[in-house]
């Protein structure tokens, strides 16, 4: 990139093209090859060659198509990097103190809900009382009809008054959060698979964990 400008020239795909074709011949004859004998032993690791030259070559014709395109990916990833980081901080500290907000008005109508529900339940101890009194003096309908109006005593509902701007929505997200390790249940422990592996790795054969068993495999290499 020169003078704030990415240039991509055009790139001829014929040859990767051909080495494709050839590559779908060998496939289809590596597919059908079996070995018996030293001989088709010897054979086969000539093919092999053949196959691996061709990979490479095939792997020379993707970088020069690639290297052009990851240059200019790697120069606007960069351009762009800073002015992102920008946008992203700007939209954690607007939705910090936009939940701010809300939980501040969250703790309001909480505060007025536990206001209310204590005068309601001062108005139906009273009106109660006023009941047990009227028992106590046989006066059991107007009693009754005391209790029932006691029990009518209700809080009314208070809601938070935030009316939601265009194109913002907030919802409740749950998640977990270890308290206790050893208290988790066995099915929720995930096995550190890649750290078992770099143990047989490392011990080969010495390498002794409770439930694991290491094993080895032959892989071959060619060039």
């Amino acid at each position: 990139m020169t003078d704030n400008i990415i240039k991509l020239e055009p790139v001829n795909l014929s040859k990767i093209e051909m080495e494709s074709k050839i590559m779908v011949a060998l496939y289809n004859e590596a597919k059908v090859m079996v070995i018996n004998t030293q001989a088709e032993y010897d054979d086969a690791a000539r093919f092999l060659k053949v196959v691996k030259s061709k990979f490479n070559s095939i792997e020379e014709q993707r970088k020069l198509i690639t290297k052009p395109l990851d240059e200019a990916k790697r120069a606007t990833m960069e351009l762009v990097k800073q002015p992102k980081k920008y946008c992203e901080d700007a939209e954690e500290l607007l939705k910090a103190a936009m939940l701010g907000y809300i939980d501040k008005k969250e703790r309001e109508r909480r505060a007025i809900a536990e206001k209310l529900e204590r005068e309601a339940e001062a108005e139906r101890i009273k009106i109660q009382k006023r009941a047990d009194a009227a028992r106590e003096k046989g006066q059991d309908l107007k009693a009754e009809q005391l209790e029932v109006k006691a029990e009518m005593v209700t809080a009314p509902v208070v809601t938070a008054q935030i009316e939601q701007a265009e194109g913002v929505s907030v919802r409740t997200v749950w998640y977990a959060e270890i308290r206790d390790i050893n208290a988790v249940p066995r099915e929720w422990m995930v096995v550190d698979l890649a750290g078992l592996n770099k143990v047989a790795q490392t011990l080969k054969e010495r390498a002794s964990v409770p439930g694991v068993v290491f094993r080895s495999k032959k892989v071959m290499a060619s060039r």
